[in-house]
């Protein structure tokens, strides 16, 4: 019987060989979830300076304890990493598109405090690929900009994702980005992406669990179990829950402690 698929850098490679100098894998995580955020992984690498990534696999073939052993070695193989998250707020709020579109701008703007990688993307050819098969993260013609969307009463306009990194000279219309289903199985940087982003937000989860423990976030990690289905019945929702995708279930807010 054949293990899980083992992703190589044939395409980052090959991306290379026709002039990109940067690559930035992504992937998303927590997308079906009915609790917690939303999160992004970013993993940016030169392709024809990238080694081998020995042990990295699609985060959801891997299992807990290996996707923890590899989550320090994935974010320092490449030139830069980062996560984003968007909260269960914000999911409500804006919608998962929107809100994967924040989270992944939120991680863009980490990738943007390493120097190096900010020069790159100005100065040089950048790709980033996007695990999946639809482009969430830079606005099409229809669609508004996160900039033009009132996220949150509190926010700052220029501590926004978008703002920070127009200030750094980053323009999203500018980024050029590719689409590739089943990269997180197939692509080494995309895979490192989601292993950084999933041993993240499990931890948030599983942290979220202790004051929590009714809904089973410590193994469910947010997804709609029944054991978790079972504690929004009995004790009400959180604000860590997305209410907006809970119209069928009791949805009494319960109170924070």
């Amino acid at each position: 019987m054949t293990g899980p698929a083992k992703p190589s850098l044939r395409v980052e490679r090959t991306w290379g060989r026709e002039g990109v100098d940067l690559v930035i894998g992504c992937d998303e995580v927590g997308r079906g979830a009915i609790a917690g955020p939303v999160s992004v992984g970013m993993v940016a690498v030169k392709p024809l300076a990238a080694k081998p990534l020995p042990g990295i696999r699609d985060s959801k073939l891997m299992t807990r304890s290996a996707r923890e052993h590899m989550y320090d070695i994935a974010a320092s193989w490449g030139l830069a990493s980062a996560t984003g998250s968007a909260t269960a707020a914000e999911v409500d709020e804006l919608g998962i598109m929107e809100a994967l579109r924040l989270a992944g701008l939120r991680a863009l703007t980490g990738l943007s405090e390493n120097p190096e990688f900010t020069e790159l993307v100005l100065s040089s050819r950048v790709r980033i690929l996007l695990d999946g098969s639809f482009n969430w993260l830079t606005p099409g013609p229809r669609q508004a900009s996160l900039f033009d969307l009132d996220l949150s009463e509190d926010d700052d306009d220029a501590e926004r994702p978008d703002a920070v990194l127009r200030e750094r000279g980053i323009m999203l219309e500018d980024l050029e980005v590719t689409v590739r289903p089943k990269a997180d199985r197939d692509c080494t940087s995309v895979a490192a992406a989601s292993v950084i982003a999933k041993v993240e937000r499990d931890a948030f989860m599983r942290e979220l669990a202790v004051a929590h423990p009714e809904y089973g976030w410590d193994s469910n990690v947010g997804y709609g179990s029944g054991a978790h289905y079972a504690g929004i019945e009995s004790s009400g929702v959180t604000p860590y829950h997305r209410v907006s995708w809970l119209k069928n279930v009791g949805t009494v807010q319960k109170e924070d402690s």
